[in-house]
């Protein structure tokens, strides 16, 4: 942890538990899946943001009785039920280094000005803002998992490395500075970029179950061992390549809009057995005439049809919604500010609480039990620039919160959510972003000159074909984030959902590794092919216009 001020640290541990593998061999997808069911389990989370902490159960389930050693493990298996997507969220969430930062005196403390008739906070002429640190803190993320995943493809034979963890570690102690040229810092000076990259680590470790193979140890493995070996890597480096897919898909769509035109906000009750039982869905649009503090109704989530409170009256949810410019420089045209008051009466539950601690909710108001909330925010963009076919999807999520006023809990957060510039996506600038920390060399202007052709349409037109080559390809591969929840009823028995969705995420992430590898076997993937023919690759259909000659 030299180096940083408060690491934030996600630790996995990687591969099958054992080597007394139930699955020996199969299809890619098959052993991808495997991968998605065996290969990764979240140990611990150093310095979470506040919505992880209380993901456990003990708050609600007689924690206080259970002794140090039951709470650390009823958290870890609190920790394990989240999905990796939002393990990565989580990890890239760095309002708590901002909130930090803002808490020492200067001259530009909570100012906001207008500017050219739009809201400017000073605090952002010195320091970036959170969605700005996130966006590099998440592309520092993913150019350390990518350089990992070349090199297990530079290794020349198989390895069992079992159960050995990879942690990923984050600073979260302190805001990166805008900009400090050399008269500020001395001869050299700095950018927020490499100010970034510097805190930004990966590092692997425990090795005491794993084995290395060498060049002289592999005479002496029989043809079991050899197979065992294959597979035990292979799950190894679709485990790598699930969590760097899931930082990607996560930057394309949270980090390349152009805009944000819809508001969803969903309500969840959380039991004691730590299932979210969805309680109301409230909707509203974005535009920047219409910003401000409002109350919006919350509707069953099927239709308009309205949640009520025990007195009857409609349950609501107080939203505030603002747009401030980023100053220059930045990579970013402005956020979207998006804060999340509180929610009144809510429903009763549908059925008999069970045994929880009791508390007060108001002076001589007598013992109730308590009940905890959390609220996630999801906000869609129109489709247009590289997302063109449904649009960004980008969501947060608020920390559970257990009801503390006579109407309903109260969060008081806020989250932010970025727009780029459309002069950015018209010229590559933004993808070329993400495909450079991939090591796909697209930062070089052959590229850029690439990508505005792509979006041009190739001589007419506004959008990206799904069939005209390498960002098309790269945008196809990486859909949408899910803001995924424990639900307590799903629609569909919970095994059958998550085998159906296991095996489609493994198909969309084997492409996505077909096209970072830039070579390799023939792959048929539901509808469609990836494969070689006279040494170039093909994916989709198409051609690679990727350039993998050089890479990190």
């Amino acid at each position: 942890f030299e180096g940083f001020a408060r690491p934030r640290m996600l630790h996995f541990e990687v591969g099958p538990r054992t080597t007394a593998l139930q699955y020996r061999r199969g299809s890619e997808v098959d052993v991808a899946t495997f991968a998605r069911q065996e290969g990764i389990r979240m140990e611990n989370f150093l310095a979470p943001p506040q919505s992880v902490p209380w993901e456990d159960p003990t708050p609600d389930a007689r924690g206080w009785a259970w002794g140090e050693n039951s709470q650390k493990r009823a958290k870890r298996m609190a920790l394990q039920r989240l999905s990796l997507g939002s393990a990565v969220a989580a990890l890239v969430d760095v309002r708590d280094a901002v909130a930090e930062e803002r808490i020492w005196p200067s001259e530009q403390s909570g100012a906001f000005r207008p500017i050219d008739g739009e809201t400017h906070d000073a605090f952002l002429e010195d320091f970036l803002g959170s969605a700005e640190y996130s966006e590099l803190t998440l592309l520092a993320v993913i150019r350390e998992l990518s350089s990992l995943l070349y090199a297990c493809g530079d290794v020349p034979l198989p390895q069992k490395w079992v159960g050995s963890s990879l942690a990923l570690m984050v600073e979260v102690g302190a805001a990166p500075p805008r900009t400090r040229g050399a008269a500020q810092v001395g001869s050299e000076g700095y950018d927020p970029k490499s100010w970034v990259a510097a805190r930004v680590k990966l590092r692997l470790f425990g090795w005491n179950r794993s084995r290395v193979s060498s060049q002289l140890s592999a005479p002496f493995q029989s043809i079991v061992e050899q197979q065992d070996n294959e597979t035990l890597w292979q799950i190894y480096k679709d485990s790598v390549t699930w969590i760097l897919w899931e930082a990607s898909r996560l930057y394309l769509h949270s980090f390349c809009a152009q805009g944000w035109s819809d508001l969803t906000i969903e309500i969840y009750e959380i039991n004691a057995r730590s299932e979210e039982v969805p309680i109301g869905v409230a909707r509203t649009k974005l535009a920047k005439a219409t910003s401000g503090r409002q109350t919006l109704w919350l509707t069953s989530g099927e239709g308009d049809a309205h949640v009520y409170g025990p007195d009857g009256q409609p349950a609501s949810v107080t939203v505030g919604a603002s747009y401030v410019a980023c100053p220059s420089p930045s990579r970013l045209a402005g956020i979207w500010r998006i804060k999340v008051d509180s929610a009144a009466r809510l429903p009763a539950p549908v059925a008999a609480p069970v045994v929880t601690p009791m508390v007060k909710r108001l002076p001589n108001a007598g013992l109730h039990p308590a009940r905890s909330f959390a609220a996630v925010i999801t906000v869609q963009g129109p489709a247009e620039g590289l997302l063109t076919v449904s649009g960004p999807v980008a969501f947060q999520r608020t920390k559970a919160i257990t009801e503390n006023s006579a109407s309903g809990p109260v969060w008081k957060e806020e989250f932010e959510f970025p727009v780029v510039r459309a002069a950015d996506v018209a010229s590559g600038a933004v993808v070329a972003r993400l495909t450079e920390a991939l090591g796909l060399h697209g930062a070089d202007d052959t590229f850029s000159d690439g990508v505005a052709a792509e979006l041009n349409g190739r001589g007419g037109g506004s959008s990206c074909s799904q069939g005209s080559g390498g960002v098309a390809a790269l945008v196809e591969h990486l859909p949408p984030p899910e803001a995924s929840a424990n639900l307590a009823s799903p629609s569909v028995p919970l095994a059958t959902s998550a085998m159906q969705a296991t095996r489609v995420a493994a198909t969309k992430q084997l492409a996505f590794a077909a096209l970072l590898q830039g070579g390799g076997e023939d792959l048929s993937l539901n509808g469609f092919t990836t494969g070689t023919a006279n040494g170039a690759k093909h994916v989709a259909g198409t051609s690679s216009e990727f350039d993998f000659s050089q890479r990190h």
